[in-house]
Order: structure tokens, then sequence, then C-alpha cells
């Protein structure tokens, strides 16, 4: 063979391993980002995101405040209440200017102050208001401002505040992961807000940590329930996405923070109250999110948004009563459901029923080839 001819096959064989290489490299690392799954608009996230900036050499703060893995759980049993935590970003990029002369730390820091000082103190709305910050502590750390299980002194909660600083990344994965560790031997109902205006930058599962904290049961209580709600500030459309993308597995919707008056609505209007929630349904096996109301007798679903719809006739889907599933088949023929794989995966499993009847048998066929119309669409 012309040994140039040789030398070049050589080399594209070099650069071809060197590409394959890469290619390995960048799929072995789970970064948040997501991409569109129907024409909702709705999101799922996926791992071909180019990863962050790494943080520059110099970053290097000391594991202060509380830390993941060295948390000691609580012996005493908190009361079954609604719950309040605030998680805020104070990354080096929170120095940035928001509004007029104020950065974007600066704001958080006075709407969250003005919000504390309208709390009562005592056995109130108060003693069921947190607040923890994530960046400054490293990534392995988060600040507690507040915790909703201890006393609260309001000016020495307005003294934390104030003292924030804009400083170094941005460890989301870390600070929902603490967030599960402190409420696992907890019962009542906790919502949590996570403001941030940057990613995870600390190269935590961001995806997995949001998914296991909004999905926390207490096998003690039948009554713990945790929302994770995703708030951006001032974010460009990219990033924007990835924490979209946390919203969806978090079952929340995400919020947008583009001035102050996005931001004032956001803190004010967080759930902050002392009533006791109520407890799991017993009458019936559906979802708690299902469940506007339960009575004696009957219970009254929530079906107001397109996810609880689907995920409520997907669970029609294998009642033992034919009229339950007979709603669900025409359900799933007549609207497009957001996640067609996993309504297709049960119908198909159904169909390797041995008892199956053939009328029901025809049903599930004209089901199935109205799913994959829509997923063609």
């Amino acid at each position: 063979m012309n040994p140039s001819i040789l030398q070049n096959y050589q080399n594209n064989f070099i650069v071809f391993l060197n590409l394959f290489f890469l290619s390995f490299l960048s799929l072995s690392q789970f970064h948040c980002a997501t991409t569109k799954i129907n024409s909702d608009n709705d999101y799922i996230a996926r791992t071909d995101a180019s990863p962050p900036e790494p943080l520059p050499p110099e970053y290097s703060p000391p594991d202060i405040g509380i830390c993941k893995g060295k948390i000691e759980q609580s012996i005493q049993k908190n009361e079954n209440k609604e719950y309040t935590i605030f998680l805020i970003d104070q990354s080096g990029s929170m120095e940035a200017l928001f509004s007029e002369d104020k950065s974007r730390m600066e704001v958080a820091k006075d709407l969250l102050i003005d919000e504390v000082r309208k709390l009562n103190t005592g056995k109130d709305t108060a003693d069921f208001f947190g607040i923890y910050s994530f960046g400054a502590n490293g990534c392995n750390c988060i600040e507690e401002i507040q915790s909703p299980f201890h006393s609260f002194d309001k000016e020495s909660v307005v003294a934390k505040i104030q003292l924030l600083q804009p400083s170094y990344g941005t460890p989301i994965a870390t600070s929902l992961e603490i967030m599960e560790e402190l409420l696992t031997d907890k019962q009542g109902k906790f919502h949590i807000t996570l403001i941030s205006d940057g990613l995870e930058s600390c190269e935590g599962n961001c995806v997995e940590a949001v998914s296991r904290l909004s999905t926390l049961k207490n096998v003690q209580f039948d009554t713990v329930y945790v929302e994770v709600v995703i708030a951006g500030i001032d974010l460009n459309d990219s990033d924007e996405e990835e924490l979209k993308a946390l919203s969806y597995i978090a079952k929340t919707d995400y919020i947008p923070i583009k001035n102050i008056s996005d931001f004032k609505n956001l803190v004010s209007n967080r759930n902050i109250t002392s009533n006791p929630i109520k407890p799991y349904c017993s009458i019936t096996n559906l979802p708690q999110e299902l469940i506007q109301n339960c009575y004696d007798q009957y219970v009254v679903i929530d079906l107001k948004s397109k996810r609880k719809k689907d995920l409520y006739y997907s669970l029609l889907l294998n009642y033992e009563s034919w009229f339950s599933r007979d709603q669900a088949y025409t359900y799933f023929r007549n609207e497009c459901p957001l996640q067609p794989n996993s309504i297709q995966e049960i119908l198909e499993n159904k169909l390797q029923d041995s008892n199956l009847l053939n009328f029901e048998g025809g049903k599930i066929n004209d089901t199935l080839e109205k799913i994959k119309r829509c997923e063609m669409d």
C-alpha cells in the first residue's frame, strides 16, 4: 500500500479514537438539561448538555454550616403543620445589577426582610418559616438563617439576612439533598422555594436531587408532603430551559423572575400558615395529589391540569371495573398523553393478559393506534 495512504488511514483512525473518547467522557457525567417532549412544551431531563464552566482554582471555601451527610436526625417530633422554606442563591453572580442601583442579592434581602417583619412571633406562623442560603459555604454545605423547626427571633433573622453577601458557586443539588436529610424524619406539608440566578456549578446531580426531595415519603407518618418550586432570576433562554426541567420533574410550575414585581409576588405569595394538613384519604387508593376533598363515602378529585388528567386515567387502565377501564380508553383515544411511551407500555402489557376478552383487546389496539398517531403529529 502507498505509504501516504497508509499514513492517512492511521491519522483518521487516531482522530476517530479521540472523538470517541471525548464523547464517552461527556456522557459519563450527568448535567441538568431539557428536551421538549410534546406540542404542549413539556420538558424532561436529558444528559447531553455541555457541562458548566469549571470553577476557578481559588474556589475553596471551607465546609461550614449545615453539610451533606453530617445532619443528626431530630429525636423530637415536629408538629403536623404547613411549613414554608426558602433556599436563596448566594453565588457570586447574585452581585449583578437587577433593578436601578440594586443587585439581585440586595433585592432578595430586602424582600425577605420585609416578609420576615410581617410575621407574628410566638406560636404562630413564624414558627413554621425557614430560610437557607447556598453558595458561600462551598459545594457540600448550606447556611441556615432560620430553621422552620426552631423558635423564631425576628431581629436575629433580619440581622442574618443583612449579612448575606454574594460569593462562590451554585450548589443547587447540595441544597436539595440537605433539605431531604433535614425532612426525612419530619411530618407535615413543606413548601420549598429554590431561587437561583444560575445553574449547578458543583457537579451535583440536581435532577436526582429534586426528584428524591419532591417524592420524599416518611415511613412513620402518612402526612408528609413536599412541594419544590424552582424560580429563576433574570436567566437567559437556555439556562431557563434547564431550570424548567427541574420544575417538570418536581411537578410544579417554573417561576421566572424578570423584575422586582415578579420577585415580590414570589416571596409574598408563598404559603405561610400554621393550619394542620389533611391526612391521606383512607377510602381510596388514589394518590394524594389527585384528591381535592375527602368525605366518608366519596372523594372529589382534582383534574385541573393535563398532567393530573393523564395520571388519573392511566390509573384507571388497571382498575377491575370495566366501566373505569373503558373511560380510560376513551380518554386516551381523544387526548394525546404527555408521556405516550408510559401509556403505550401499560396498554401493551394488558394485551398480554390471557384472560383479556376480544372486544376489550380491540379497544386497546384502537387506543394504541391513536397514541402512535399523536407521536407523529
